[in-house]
């Protein structure tokens, strides 16, 4: 009858039209119902109605419901770098700044908006989270890992059927109790086996995984990050945030004035954290916002991000350098038939967001900052998004017919379209098409040298950092042998004149009697939370001083006049004809007993004549050795630090001392106790160079790096370049030198051997003469990183038992040729025309030589230094 109905009233058209009208209708109704079911469930006390916390956004808000696969592929491998799940609060949030919401419970006025029913929840308001741990990772944690992990087991079951182990599983985590207990929940689940050994866990300082430590090679580092702090604090402290504070305090019915941006954050941390770490009901503190304000506090965490981790500064696109490359090569390898069928790496949330950059994923946003926030829709870079709890960034590769291989990836488990090298878009992308774009990442941003130069190793690695400033062992700078050039052949040697730094001598009888007993008591700051493995601990713990620490002063150690017989001998091999008669020499040394005991050793074996039993000592006004009696250098401007001072209070120090403190599980370790455990680490290393002392194992690459620049800086400014009236100091050495040679050219006199025993001080100062070791830029507190390639290297120019030889050679012609050694090492020198040589014509060194003379008014210096050495010997004699 209905039907009767509708075709007696309506033509054809009318009827489809009809029927449009009526489905539209049914769907909007639809639509509706589901709104309301959603809205319903949104004010359900068990339901988030807004979730969005950026980097502590709840992973199930962000993850796809199932992992998409590509038909006609089967999967070869997966390439998974997952951040932890969920973790509680660090311990100072927790027992620092919790406690301040205690006053806050009960402020609530009669002119409070909330709903009575949240009023009474905060009043009896107990929080949740565990304040004993410190960033913990929580059960809900472990359980997104474990179902995580099951899903992906489902999805690519065929990559899982062989036995776990190493060579068929690769599997990584970060130095971090929250990675680690993520890593092995996921490892015992995707393999359904709780027996799994403790997984393999990096070095804390290993880039593959700790990336944040790149960031300090980008010059611009310090620059961004008070631009981002700017940025942060400019809009913590602006009208948004005004807004919430005001919004807040309507709330509680109180004036805006009764809170701070410091309280307000705290109550979002709160529900941030009880939110995330539990889903039996929403917290209390959480209803005391609304949805305009927790996206303020959002945009606030992006602004963070997009800086430190995003497009924001040009140099995060190097963060991904490590994991670009092992990328690479994991998939490469296994389209060759090798490798594991899964890799499994467990990091945090700046390692995913890292790959984000490298993937160009969420790029395009105009930079963030306060004037341009519109709250957080259309935009392309959110944190949320990329980096909640438990993110995860998965790359498989798949097989088709005929070796078709193609490479997908996974963003949180979505099948995510990435953009190729030519523009275009691909999902189950061609191999080809991936190889190029990783290559091109790889290339572009010089990942190859980036890691290869600049890998933050322990100390213990296969080749460890070796350079500890003026105490380097000789072993580690000198020539395995003294190169002399094929075009002085036909030239004899006829003179050597040299200056030399006593060898390896043991410590102060300060340091053995006041810092040495001292290390003891470090042993008890190693804590449970000790980022170092138990065979380094067990080390420190069992550590004793080497017999080498000696209670006398600076005295020769034996292994001292072994470097010194060795030089003598490798001298006496490269210039035979210098050595035939042993009293056809002048040699002379300071006044200490391991001045004269090393050029006592090197004569008698340069001239294998052991009756050669003492070296004459220089006077104090013998001013080319005793330069500490010369003039001091010009004080600096009043009030104004040496750099090495500066940069002892500066970050870089304050960062050894944080990685120090972190690899010993403390918190109270000094400065002054990290140099004293350096001390003894160089100590023992110069002692024994084949030996990886105990106390070494607290450092990284890096750290010793910072602390070898800071030895550096002191001797740059107290004997260097880095105050120009050391050039005067450095005048003695140059006529001496100077006289030396020219008596030996132009009267035919002189001794065959001219040798000086000293200092390093007297080394360092000697480099002025020649102008080696001389950067283009001065040494300074702010420029470490600039310098990283600098000439001016103390652990180079000046370890125990330095050396320099100036070798004078003749030809038939007599024509006369100079060449100089540094260490053993035969050197360029810069000439007075802008040229170099290191077999130089005699003239161009005598050029060179008066040139520095003239410059540097060294005969007046000498002449004013004297008379003011011999006027205050005379003063003495009057006391």
């Amino acid at each position: 009858m209905l039907n009767s109905f509708i075709c007696f009233c309506f033509t054809n058209v009318e009827i489809k039209e009809f029927i449009d009208l009526v489905i539209t209708t049914m769907l909007k109704f639809l639509c509706t119902v589901a709104l309301f079911l959603v809205t319903v469930k949104a004010n359900d006390e068990k339901s988030i109605p807004y979730g969005f916390f950026g980097s502590k956004t709840p992973y199930n808000l962000v993850a796809a419901p199932e992992i998409e696969k590509p038909k006609g592929f089967t999967p070869r491998q997966i390439f998974m770098l997952g951040r932890h799940g969920t973790r509680g609060p660090r311990f100072s949030f927790s027992n620092d700044k919790m406690p301040k919401l205690v006053k806050y419970q009960n402020k609530f006025t009669e002119r409070a908006t909330l709903n009575p029913k949240d009023i009474k929840a905060i009043n009896n308001w107990v929080t949740i989270i565990d304040t004993t741990g410190d960033k913990s990772i929580t059960q809900k944690g472990h359980d997104e890992i474990k179902d995580l992990a099951i899903r992906i087991r489902e999805a690519f079951s065929n990559l899982f059927q062989r036995q776990y182990n190493s060579d068929n599983y690769e599997i990584l985590s970060a130095p971090d109790s929250r990675c680690e207990l993520s890593g092995q929940t996921f490892i015992e689940n995707i393999f359904k086996d709780e027996t799994i050994p403790k997984i393999p866990v990096c070095d804390p300082t290993d880039i593959l995984l700790q990336v944040e430590g790149l960031k300090k090679l980008d010059t611009r580092c310090k620059e961004i990050r008070v631009k981002t702090d700017s940025l942060i604090k400019e809009f913590r402290t602006g009208k948004y945030m005004d807004g919430v504070v005001q919004r807040v305090a309507d709330k509680m019915g109180i004036d805006s004035t009764e809170l701070d941006y410091e309280i307000i954050n705290i109550m979002y941390e709160v529900a941030t954290f009880e939110l995330t770490i539990g889903d039996s009901a929403i917290s209390p503190w959480y209803k005391i916002f609304c949805q305009d304000d927790l996206e303020v506090f959002e945009y606030a965490d992006d602004i963070f991000r997009f800086y430190f981790n995003g497009y924001g500064d040009p140099f995060n696109k190097k963060l991904a350098c490590p994991m670009a490359i092992r990328l690479e090569e994991r998939l490469r390898n296994k389209i060759n038939g090798e490798g594991p069928d899964a890799v499994f790496y467990h990091g945090h949330s700046t390692n995913i967001l890292s790959l984000y950059v490298m993937l160009g994923i969420g790029d395009g946003d105009i930079p963030f900052k306060q004037s341009n926030y519109k709250g957080m829709k259309d935009l392309k870079w959110r944190t949320s998004l990329f980096g909640p709890w438990a993110a995860n960034v998965m790359v498989v590769l798949y097989e088709g017919a005929e070796n078709d291989y193609r490479v997908s990836f996974y963003l949180n488990e979505k099948l995510t379209s990435i953009t190729l090298r030519d523009g275009s878009f691909c999902t189950v992308c061609a191999w080809s098409d991936i190889e190029d774009k990783l290559t091109a990442y790889i290339t572009d941003n010089d990942c190859v040298d980036l890691v290869a130069t600049n890998t933050v190793r322990n100390y213990k690695d296969t080749k460890p950092y070796v350079y500890f400033g003026t105490k380097t062992a000789y072993k580690f700078v000198s020539a395995k042998e003294i190169f002399v050039p094929p075009s002085l052949r036909d030239y004899k040697p006829i003179q050597i004149f040299t200056l030399s730094r006593h060898a390896t001598t043991s410590t102060t009888k300060y340091f053995y009697d006041n810092q040495l007993p001292k290390l003891y008591d470090l042993k008890g700051k190693i804590t449970k939370k000790a980022k170092m493995t138990q065979i380094d601990i067990q080390a420190i713990m069992n550590w004793q001083p080497s017999i080498e620490f000696k209670p006398n002063d600076k005295e020769l150690i034996p292994k001292g006049r072994v470097e010194i017989k060795e030089l003598a001998l490798r001298v006496r091999e490269a210039f035979p004809d210098l050595f035939e008669q042993s009293n056809n020499y002048a040699a002379l040394t300071m006044e200490d007993e391991r001045c004269r005991e090393s050029g006592t050793i090197f004569l008698q074996t340069v001239y294998d004549d052991t009756t050669i039993t003492d070296v004459p000592k220089c006077n104090n006004d013998d001013f080319f050795l005793t330069i500490k009696n010369i003039i001091p250098a010009k004080p600096l401007a009043e009030g104004v630090e040496y750099e090495s001072q500066k940069f002892k209070k500066g970050d870089s120090m304050k960062k050894v001392v944080e990685r120090v403190n972190v690899k010993m599980g403390s918190d109270d370790i000094t400065l002054r106790e990290v140099l004293m455990m350096y001390e003894v680490c160089r100590y023992e290393i110069a002692f024994d160079d084949g030996s990886i002392p105990p106390w070494c194992s607290v450092f990284c690459q890096e750290d010793l790096e910072i602390i070898e620049y800071f030895d550096e800086l002191y001797w740059d400014s107290r004997f260097g370049y880095g105050n120009p009236h050391n050039l005067k100091v450095a005048c003695p050495m140059a006529l001496r030198l100077l006289q030396t040679l020219e008596e030996k050219i132009n009267r035919k006199e002189g001794p065959s051997g001219v040798f000086h025993y000293a200092h390093r001080s007297n080394m360092v100062n000697l480099y002025l003469i020649f102008g080696v070791g001389k950067d283009d830029s001065p040494l300074t507190a702010s420029n470490f990183i600039e310098m990283k390639n600098r000439k001016w290297i103390a652990s180079k120019l000046c370890p125990w038992a330095a050396n320099f030889m100036a070798v004078l050679f003749k030809n038939a012609n007599d024509d006369y040729k100079v060449a100089f050694y540094f260490n053993e090492h035969i050197t360029s020198i810069p000439l007075e025309d802008g040229s170099s040589c290191t077999v130089c014509p005699w003239l161009d060194i005598q050029k060179k030589l008066q040139a520095y003379i003239r410059d540097n008014d060294c005969v007046h210096f000498i002449a004013e230094n004297l008379a003011a050495y011999t006027e205050k010997q005379k003063e003495t004699v009057l006391l």
